[in-house]
């Protein structure tokens, strides 16, 4: 199975893959979404920069999540699909691994 079609992936224990979307926002300003995760966005001066806050910010919408009860399914799409999305025109993919264990 190639990354494109397992979507989401587990890697050991909870360190999971999400697929960021960045968008730059003028000369020096970044936004990102997490397309798995509702309302997961992050900004920074630098790619890097908001890739950092993108995967601090995956912690938080989990542990929400979690605390919520809310035990949905996180699900992603096989990257392939959402470059084709229009509603993700003009983002640079990004893959971010994220530790959701002891959240």
């Amino acid at each position: 199975m190639s990354n494109d079609q397992a979507g989401l992936r587990l890697y050991k224990d909870a360190v999971m893959l999400f697929y960021v979307a960045v968008y730059k926002e003028d000369v020096q300003d970044y936004w990102a979404e997490v397309p798995a995760l509702i309302d997961c966005y992050s900004h920074g001066d630098t790619v890097s920069d908001t890739l950092h806050e993108s995967c601090f910010n995956i912690q938080v919408c989990v542990a929400a999540m979690r605390a919520e009860n809310r035990h949905a399914k996180i699900v992603q799409k096989p990257l392939s699909k959402l470059k084709a999305m229009p509603d993700y025109a003009g983002a640079a993919w990004h893959a971010v691994k994220v530790d959701l264990d002891g959240l």
